[in-house]
């Protein structure tokens, strides 16, 4: 029985230290029994070879002292959906704050060919980070009872069954592009300079700015909160269909009340282009009046969309992205 007691303190070695002693004389009743078993039906005892096969196919020592501990795995079937989905999210996440970043280092610095080459391993070590992060996480969540006290949900807060969510990728990008528009309109960061054709000049931002600088901030802050709500919780549709309703009609309002004023670019010399300052400033103008127009469609368009699905008790066919 010499095999027998060297697999029992194997399997020992991993059991909690408390009940150590208690495990390991149930299972040594155990497998006594099965040896007794076997030998009964053999008529002899078993030899060296039939014990090491017999205690092979109880299992591993790791393996059986596993199955006396609370927890016997990383990330088990509960948490995993969760793990898989949060991973996921974060992914996403990542690629859209790594896209604005990238585009944010080539405006500023013009180097295409350094973002080129400097991108993949960034990419790869940022994607490591967030898996390594998330794994952690739903293993905290794992060792500490699970879901249930985390997952707390209701069948009242699902989407609709027709309700179409938008792309979180898309969604965060339009986030970080939002909080990159933000950052350069209060000053944090500044873009290179942009000269058309083969002038010699630098356009800037002309004085009738001044005046729209505090409601364009208001609205950058509206439109990044809703962004962010519709990223942290798809599944209120009606009251993300509601904000993008709200934002698009704050939107055309103000590229309105913008296109009604001017000039809105300057040259650093303007007396030596006013020809060319002027047309472009008509086709700013032009291009505002447009982005009204187009803004204010959407917002009657995500107006029919938020009656129709209130009417329905159950909000189906909200669409998160009206």
């Amino acid at each position: 029985m010499n095999l027998m007691e060297r697999y029992l303190a194997a399997v020992g070695r991993d059991l909690p230290e408390a009940q150590r002693a208690d495990i390991v004389a149930e299972l040594r009743d155990e497998l006594l029994s099965k040896v007794e078993e076997r030998e009964a039906e053999l008529r002899r005892p078993l030899e060296r070879r039939e014990l090491e096969a017999l205690l092979i196919d109880y299992g591993h020592p790791l393996v059986v002292a596993g199955r006396y501990r609370k927890i016997q795995h990383l990330v088990g079937p509960e948490v995993f959906p969760f793990w898989w989905a949060g991973l996921r999210a974060a992914l996403v996440i990542g690629a859209g704050v790594y896209f604005v970043l990238a585009l944010i280092r080539f405006l500023v610095r013009d180097d295409l060919s350094g973002l080129i080459a400097g991108a993949i391993p960034d990419l790869w070590e940022g994607f490591l980070i967030i898996f390594a992060i998330a794994t952690l996480i739903a293993v905290a969540v794992e060792h500490s009872g699970g879901m249930g006290r985390f997952a707390r949900w209701r069948p009242s807060e699902l989407p609709p069954v027709k309700a179409r969510p938008r792309s979180r990728f898309d969604t965060v990008v339009e986030v970080g592009l939002g909080v990159v528009f933000i950052l350069w309109w209060v000053g944090a960061i500044r873009f290179r300079d942009f000269a058309p054709g083969e002038l010699q000049m630098t356009l800037g931002m002309a004085a009738t700015w001044d005046a729209w600088r505090m409601p364009v901030l208001a609205y950058l802050l509206f439109e990044l909160g809703a962004n962010l709500l519709a990223l942290l919780r798809p599944a209120w549709v009606r009251a993300n269909a509601a904000l993008r309703l709200v934002r698009n009609a704050a939107g055309a309002g103000l590229l309105y009340g913008i296109a009604q004023t001017g000039p809105w670019i300057v040259f650093s010399d303007p007396t030596q282009h006013s020809v060319t300052e002027a047309t472009l400033n008509r086709g700013f103008g032009i291009g505002l009046a447009a982005a009204s127009v187009v803004m204010a469609l959407m917002a009657a368009h995500s107006a029919w969309r938020l009656v129709r699905a209130l009417s329905r008790p159950d909000g189906a066919g909200t669409p998160a992205a009206a």
